[in-house]
């Protein structure tokens, strides 16, 4: 009798290829265009989806261990936090409006983004951009329901945090971070992975939660640290996807350029107006600082966005139009529904007001 000898087993990169594009197959009876409709919608030419180059480079039995870890060291922290009575050991009573504003105008925005990635990974034809939309729309999914678990312990003891959802559909200042989702998700799936995998996710999220989270430990809260710096880990690979996708569509045909550099132009100045709640926490809600909103800004846009965009430039791309009028941190004095500028303060007057 034959002996048996042992399969050897698939590396990574292998048993990824397997696991995703190797599921992926050619329809016969039905046309491209019907069951991607979309994919022509905003003049994007896609010739190769096979060029793709996922950054996420996992199968999801692999996702779920990795995330799964994240998951236990998370909340062992939240329920210590919880159990020490920890909120009683923030720097001063009125901290607790900057976390009211996290809850309101961020935590809704990840669950948007989860709904926007699951819908535009159904439109793309390539299986690596669809496995790509798949892992980053649990992740969002995941920092909402985090974000919603870490500060529903003050929801115990402070009022103003039981009905966020109904506060963001209401409340005027939140109209920014609404509107900013509800415009990114009604648009293309090319444009959506711009706006939000591109010009929010790698050029301004560690504005959010680098400088902001820093400062909330920094004021004794760990619950708002711990998921900030939890999310914060996931963050860099959205950021690899946010790239990817920009030099994607760049190399595949130089139509694509006039067009992803409108969306840059666009996405660039709506993701800086609705940071400026950011600025406002930082800089007049935070008891201690850490760090300025102009600080943050000069370091994570000027400094890190500086050197992307030099990067981008072997592509035609060229920075974001009206750097003149979001450079050196005007915007930490400027409230959220001004324009930042001098030909007009009305909150809906600016580069791209009708």
């Amino acid at each position: 009798m034959d002996m048996q000898v042992a399969k050897k087993k698939l590396g990574l990169k292998e048993r990824y290829q397997v696991m995703t594009r190797g599921l992926d197959w050619t329809p016969s009876y039905q046309k491209m265009e019907d069951i991607y409709p979309y994919a022509a919608y905003e003049g994007i030419k896609i010739h190769d989806w096979d060029k793709w180059e996922d950054p996420f480079r996992l199968t999801m039995d692999a996702y779920w261990k990795y995330q799964a870890e994240k998951e236990r060291k998370l909340y062992a922290i939240i329920d210590a936090y919880a159990q020490n009575n920890g909120h009683l050991n923030v720097t001063d009573a009125r901290y607790l409006n900057a976390v009211k504003l996290f809850l309101t105008g961020i935590s809704p925005l990840e669950y948007m983004a989860h709904r926007g990635f699951a819908h535009v990974g159904r439109q793309f034809p390539g299986a690596g951009p669809r496995v790509a939309c798949l892992m980053q729309s649990l992740d969002e999914i995941r920092h909402a329901q985090t974000q919603i678990h870490s500060l529903s312990n003050y929801n115990k003891y402070y009022n103003g945090f039981h009905d966020f959802r109904h506060m963001l559909e209401r409340v005027w200042y939140l109209s920014v971070p609404r509107s900013f989702f509800d415009d990114a998700v009604t648009a293309g799936p090319f444009e959506f992975m711009v706006a939000i995998g591109f010009s929010f996710e790698y050029v301004l999220t560690n504005l959010l939660f680098v400088p902001f989270v820093s400062g909330a430990a920094y004021n004794g809260d760990m619950g708002t640290m711990t998921f900030g710096f939890s999310a914060q880990s996931d963050e860099a690979r959205h950021m690899t996807l946010g790239l990817e996708v920009i030099k994607f569509i760049l190399e595949q045909d130089p139509d694509n350029l006039p067009i992803v550099q409108r969306w840059i132009d666009k996405w660039t100045w709506r993701g800086y107006r609705v940071l400026t709640l950011v600025g406002m926490m930082m800089d007049y809600m935070l008891p201690k600082r850490i760090m300025s909103w102009k600080e943050a800004w000069e370091v994570y846009f000027e400094e890190n966005g500086g050197a992307l965009f030099k990067d981008l430039a072997r592509y035609g791309i060229r920075p974001p139009k009206w750097l003149d009028q979001i450079s050196f941190g005007r915007a930490y004095r400027i409230p959220a529904g001004c324009l930042v500028g001098r030909r007009s303060t009305r909150w809906n007057e600016g580069p791209f007001s009708s």
